[in-house]
């Protein structure tokens, strides 16, 4: 063999050797699943928000609100299930956060006896999920 092939090897088995580390990640190529999962989400979320924002004559439906929960936790756990890149698990841990807190703030608010989000609290929350969501989007668009 030629040193200069000999030299490539080198370098060849170097690169293997940092992408087997848990800290050198070759990003996974933009995914049409991730984007749906992202707008399944982000409709879920929002929608979410509107349900449980204060009106004139609603009521609060404890059943309803855990039904909720537990369909927004099944949904979470599924776009995560399928995911190995770890900057898409990261970026769907900070929506799966976001929405947690959400519902343990109405959870606390209803066992205090005040249920729902303000008008004001349920706008201002839109914003951030919306913002988050297309950080998530953006992510994605880096890859392409």
């Amino acid at each position: 063999m030629t040193s200069t092939s000999l030299h490539y090897r080198h370098i060849l088995s170097v690169l293997c050797l940092l992408a087997s580390f848990n800290g050198c990640q070759v990003l996974e190529p933009p995914s049409k699943s991730f984007d749906q999962s992202l707008t399944s989400l982000s409709q879920f979320q929002l929608a979410f928000i509107d349900t449980y924002t204060a009106a004139p004559g609603k009521l609060w439906d404890d059943a309803k609100f855990r039904e909720d929960i537990n369909k927004g936790e099944v949904m979470f756990s599924s776009a995560m299930a399928g995911v190995a890149d770890q900057k898409r698990l990261k970026a769907l841990d900070i929506l799966h956060r976001q929405f947690q807190k959400d519902y343990t703030f109405l959870q606390t608010r209803a066992n205090e006896g005040k249920p729902f989000f303000s008008v004001a609290a349920a706008q201002q929350k839109k914003i951030l999920i919306e913002q988050n969501y297309d950080l998530a989007r953006k992510g994605e668009l880096v890859r392409s």
